[in-house]
């Protein structure tokens, strides 16, 4: 029950970033943004990915490669 919670709360960190992402580009969202969008406590993303916002950019890229060309045009 507790590995579904987490990983509950990755896909919620992932969902919000790619949206954050898609509206201000990376550059422009800040990980507290993503933690706020999310109703978590600031700095909790870092215990779901440690390598912050890099991390949920990369599994985004991995997990939604679909999405991929859309989120790296803003990025870029």
């Amino acid at each position: 029950m507790r590995e579904a919670q987490a990983a509950e709360t990755r896909m919620k960190f992932v969902v919000s970033a790619q949206s954050l992402f898609a509206e201000k580009g990376y550059k422009g969202t800040s990980v507290r943004e993503i933690n706020r969008s999310v109703n978590l406590a600031d700095g909790l993303l870092y215990h779901y990915f440690p390598g912050g916002k890099k991390e949920i950019f990369q599994v985004i890229v991995v997990k939604f490669p679909t999405k991929r060309e859309k989120s790296l045009k803003y990025v870029l």
